[in-house]
Parts: C-alpha cells; sequence; structure tokens
C-alpha cells in the first residue's frame, strides 16, 4: 500500500510539475506558439487564431489533469484521492487558472498591435480607385468629369 501511494504521489508530481513548467514558460514571456499576421483585406489575420490558442491550451492542460481518468493503475479510491489533491492544490489551481487565462489577457495586447494597422483601413475601405475604374469602363468624357 506504502508503494502504491509514492506511485500515486509521484504521477501527481509529475502533473504539478507539467502545469507548473508551463505557467513558469507564460509568465516569463516564452512564445509558445508561432503565429503570423496576414493582410486578407479588409481584415487583419492572426494565424492560429487566438481562440485556436486558447483551445490548445486548454487541451493541453485536460491531457495533464485529466490523465488519472486514463491510467489504468488506479483504482476508483485513488482517481478519487487524486482529484481531491489536484481540486485542493492551491499553486496547480493557480498555475492552472493561469494557463487558462493566457489567450484571454493577450488579447488587449493583441488588439492594440492590430489597432497600428487600422489606421491604414480607409486604403481598402475606401475604393480610391473605383471612380477611376467607372470612368475607364463608361463613355464619360473630361467635361464630365469636370463636374
Amino acid at each position: 500500500a506504502e508503494f502504491h501511494m509514492r506511485i500515486n504521489k509521484s504521477y501527481m508530481s509529475i502533473i504539478k510539475r507539467s502545469v507548473s513548467n508551463l505557467a513558469r514558460s507564460l509568465t516569463a514571456g516564452m512564445p509558445l506558439f508561432k503565429s503570423k499576421i496576414e493582410l486578407c483585406v479588409p481584415q487583419i489575420v492572426l494565424t492560429p487564431s487566438l481562440a485556436d490558442m486558447q483551445e490548445a491550451l486548454n487541451s493541453t492542460l485536460s491531457i495533464i489533469t485529466e490523465s488519472i481518468e486514463r491510467a489504468t493503475w488506479l483504482t476508483p479510491s485513488d482517481r478519487d484521492m487524486m482529484r481531491t489533491w489536484i481540486s485542493e492544490d492551491k499553486e496547480l489551481q493557480g498555475n492552472i487558472s493561469l494557463i487558462k487565462q493566457a489567450a484571454l489577457l493577450a488579447e488587449e495586447e493583441i488588439a492594440d498591435f492590430f489597432s497600428v494597422f487600422m489606421e491604414f483601413r480607409r486604403f481598402w475601405r475606401d475604393d480610391l480607385h473605383g471612380e477611376y475604374k467607372k470612368f475607364m469602363e463608361g463613355n464619360s468624357c473630361l467635361i464630365e468629369c469636370a463636374k
């Protein structure tokens, strides 16, 4: 029983360390994703999207924290005990919360970055060449243009 308990504690330690390393990477400002920004008139597109990044972080957390459900060596009482450990561990819960909020917290920063490009929106929103194209396609004369 003592050996079994040590295995469970070791497993819990692995879960905590995995979540802690991910949280530490976030707080250290290390990039977790490579992304690119594309100008797709009339929008600026972030690839992968912020929602995709959030989903990837949540999925990673789920894989780590829900691994106890897939651990075949755990008895039902062990699973209950580990669920309790996870839910009561304040440091682990704090790191999980930090990771879940990572993309949401970055949203404002990304919006600020995109706002730099928004001042040029008028170039693709306003049809600057439309009048010229209409003139060239029609039977307009120079006198009509002067009006």
